[in-house]
């Protein structure tokens, strides 16, 4: 094959034109990056990728906006505070926030059952792991997870959701919408099952533990030793950090039993959920990963939560998550009808999201090689639109929900 310049001569097919060749590996010269499931001997991506990953996204402004589908970042904002305006004023008609009398029983006696259950399957594990913590040179650093628990809860989620918004606003509402539920399926459980945290196990104060099982006068009050039957120690009342949720301050506005399922948890694996796709560092990946696992050490050596709420907490946002997803997709279709978009789903070979004017629309259903011609040649889905103006506007990076 002979030809100079961007095409090439076939001498078995006189007077036809091809692109060059291009060695496995070398950068795609139409501004296309190689994305998973593309088959180089081939020339052709693989049905499962494309299936598994039908939606790309492209950095560009005008296609970021276009993906917003209508979203206004102070329509946003309202939205988020009436939601958890809403959570936190429910959550707190319950438990400790019931009412001016507190009865800690039921509370307490839903902890005896958590740590019976824990006991049972061998993994009584909290009071164990944070003595031995306590007991490091330092006392563990103790004060940092006191720290972690009080600001990471809000400061990761929020900087996920601002980021998610910004950069995958075609994944933004289904997981905006997965965070709602997954906070307000939580109250089930906050107004069902009282749960006393283990750090309020042995307090003698009125949300605490040892009035319901002490016998006789309590222990302040009798100048005997302080209630040890459990052995926890509330890391944040005795060592400091950023609030103790078991200050009068707090405890009047926070529902000091609403511990099952832990939000900590279902917050941070919801977390991992929407960084792991927006980071394109390995590291930092594997650090969005272990987030939630960051999470559960830190709520059980700060003696907030048994292990087990947090799988209340994962039961919340997968089941959120499910709920999220029908929502998302009736809001959609409904968006796409009212204003004559195609779906990416009924058209095969859409697989970009909306189609917008100049702009290229990737056909599946043809080679793969097709994008790869010279810089003015037809080679997209339908010989129509523009390629990328220059290799800076990389190609279409898969992103999946």
């Amino acid at each position: 094959m002979t030809g100079t310049g961007d095409t090439e001569t076939d001498p078995s097919e006189p007077g036809v034109s091809r692109p060059p060749k291009r060695r496995v590996g070398a950068p795609l010269d139409d501004g296309f990056a190689a994305a998973d499931g593309f088959d180089e001997p081939t020339g052709l991506v693989r049905a499962d990728a494309a299936l598994a990953a039908p939606t790309a996204t492209i950095h560009d402004p005008d296609t970021a906006r276009a993906h917003r589908l209508g979203l206004r970042w102070w329509h946003e904002l309202l939205y988020i505070v009436i939601v958890y305006v809403a959570y936190s004023a429910v959550r707190n008609q319950f438990g400790s926030g019931a009412g001016n009398v507190v009865d800690p029983d039921p509370a307490f006696h839903h902890a005896e059952a958590i740590i019976h259950v824990e006991r049972a399957i061998g993994l009584y594990v909290e009071r164990t792991l944070q003595s031995w913590y306590l007991d490091l040179p330092g006392d563990g650093l103790i004060r940092f997870w006191n720290v972690y628990y009080g600001i990471f809860h809000f400061v990761v989620t929020a900087t996920a959701l601002i980021w998610l918004y910004r950069a995958a606003p075609a994944r933004y509402r289904l997981w905006r919408n997965t965070l709602a539920l997954t906070t307000m399926l939580a109250l089930i459980g906050f107004a069902t099952f009282s749960l006393m945290p283990p750090r309020l196990m042995d307090d003698p104060g009125i949300y605490g533990g040892c009035p319901v099982y002490a016998d006789g006068p309590l222990p302040d009050e009798a100048g005997r030793e302080p209630c040890d039957d459990f052995g926890y120690v509330d890391t944040i009342a005795v060592y400091g950090g950023w609030a103790s949720f078991g200050s009068d301050e707090m405890a009047a506005v926070s529902n000091q039993y609403a511990a099952m399922p832990s939000m900590h948890i279902g917050w941070s694996a919801w977390c991992s959920f929407v960084l792991v796709p927006l980071l394109r560092r390995r590291w930092l990946k594997a650090l969005a990963i272990a987030y939630p696992l960051f999470t559960l050490f830190c709520i059980v050596v700060t003696a907030n939560h048994y292990w087990i709420d947090g799988l209340g907490g994962l039961a919340c946002l997968g089941v959120g998550f499910l709920l999220a997803r029908a929502c998302t997709r009736w809001f959609e279709a409904r968006h796409r009808a009212r204003h004559g978009l195609t779906d990416p789903a009924v058209d095969p070979s859409v697989a970009v999201g909306p189609a917008l004017p100049g702009a290229a629309r990737l056909d599946l259903t043809r080679p793969a090689r097709a994008l790869r011609g010279s810089a003015g040649s037809a080679a997209l889905a339908d010989g129509e639109g523009d390629p990328p103006a220059s290799a800076g506007h990389r190609s279409a990076q898969w992103a999946t929900c």
